[in-house]
């Protein structure tokens, strides 16, 4: 694809910075080559955004409104663009916009306004532009929507109060519908009293000569004998059996412990989704418990090296360590850990002292005690010197 390519920079900080004003120009005629690139920086260096939803606000000259999501390039090296629909471009004039980086965590930056204009052609001359509003945010949208049916109810309140007087008028048209409403009601009411068979006038079996009678209710012998022979309701004895065997073999299996269906540790603890190897990775998407992955040398990134094995310890989010296990290498088997702290993110990595950093320190202290005694040796030698010196000064 060939595009017309608009490059712009930040650099995220809390410097006060007027809006910037490039010199981007793009045409109306410009259809699906207009292209905005940005890359982004923080203290000099490139900003990952990994764990960040990209977010671009635009106000043109009409005052039409857009919000839409950023394509991210290049997530390590702070890279996104974004490219004007069609509709955008109908929109002359400058333009306003603003960058917005949303993290996974809650945090939120926001950059610096910018600005870029649009040019008619000439055989856009004669184009007008409709105000819109397009908004990708669903937060964002239904607020927009609840403000619109707030409104609606209270122009609704305020018509039921103005014409409230008007439902008290009676009619002649009115009187009739109420006469037929209460005579339908009225048949509706002496018909479902003719068709209840619950006796509501509560008559009893003395009333009507059977006192005598027992309130039993039985079934005809035909329906007795049809449930006697219905063997779908029925079991018989071998049925019973193999449903008891059945689960108590059930329950067994649910009661065992010795791991029936050989369930082996790799396929609980280690990790294969390649999303961990980049050292950014939240650590809120860490599973609890203890875990492990290997570091694949062409993508491992950000870790202290690229060969090795990560194994991990977290029993909660706001206790995780992560240690660095290194591999391949047994001329430094050096291991890191950092920690993992919800509200700040990661720590960098710290290198454990092993038993070969203590000897060689061992051995750079037994040289440094011998030359402090060759240097204290010598000093005794000086004063002495001095001494004789001063004698065969006085004499």
């Amino acid at each position: 694809m060939i595009y017309k390519e608009g490059e712009v920079s930040f650099d995220i900080n809390a410097q006060k910075a007027a809006a910037k004003s490039t010199s981007i120009q793009f045409f109306t005629q410009d259809t699906g080559s207009a292209k905005l690139s940005f890359s982004f920086t923080k203290d000099g260096a490139p900003l990952p955004l990994s764990a960040v939803d990209a977010k671009i606000v635009l106000l043109y000259a009409d005052d039409s409104f857009y919000k839409r999501s950023l394509t991210l390039t290049d997530k390590v090296n702070g890279k996104a663009e974004y490219v004007l629909s069609d509709e955008e471009l109908k929109h002359y004039g400058q333009v306003r916009a603003e960058i917005k980086l949303y993290y996974t965590n809650g945090q939120a930056i926001a950059t610096v306004y910018f600005t870029f204009s649009i040019a008619k052609t000439l055989e856009d001359q004669n184009i007008i532009p409709v105000a819109e509003y397009y908004i990708d945010d669903v937060e964002t949208f239904r607020a927009s929507i609840n403000k619109t049916m707030d409104e609606i109810s209270q122009t609704i309140e305020e018509l039921k109060a103005k014409f409230a007087d008007l439902e008290n008028i009676e009619t002649k048209d009115g009187a009739q519908e109420k006469a037929n409403a209460a005579e339908s009601n009225a048949k509706v009411y002496t018909d479902k009293h003719a068709n209840n068979k619950d006796n509501p006038h509560k008559v009893t079996k003395a009333q009507i000569g059977l006192s005598e009678v027992m309130n039993i209710k039985q079934a005809a012998k035909i329906d007795f004998d049809a449930h006697n022979q219905d063997s779908s309701r029925h079991i018989t004895s071998s049925e019973r059996t193999k449903w008891n065997e059945a689960e108590s073999k059930v329950n067994d299996h649910l009661n065992s412990k010795s791991n029936p269906h050989n369930v082996t540790t790799k396929q609980i603890n280690l990790i294969n989704d390649s999303a961990f190897q980049d050292a950014t990775y939240d650590g809120n998407n860490y599973p609890d418990g203890i875990s492990t992955f290997p570091l694949l040398a062409n993508e491992a990134i950000g870790y202290p090296g690229s060969y090795g094995g990560i194994l991990n310890v977290k029993s909660t989010q706001y206790r995780f360590a992560q240690f660095f296990l290194p591999a391949g290498n047994i001329k430094d088997p050096r291991i890191s850990i950092r920690y993992w702290y919800h509200s700040q993110g990661w720590t960098d990595f710290m290198t454990l002292v092993t038993s070969t950093d203590l000897e060689a320190a061992e051995k750079q202290i037994d040289t440094l005690k011998q030359q402090n005694a060759s240097l204290s040796l010598q000093i005794a030698r000086l004063q002495a010197d001095i001494e004789a010196l001063k004698g065969g000064a006085s004499s």
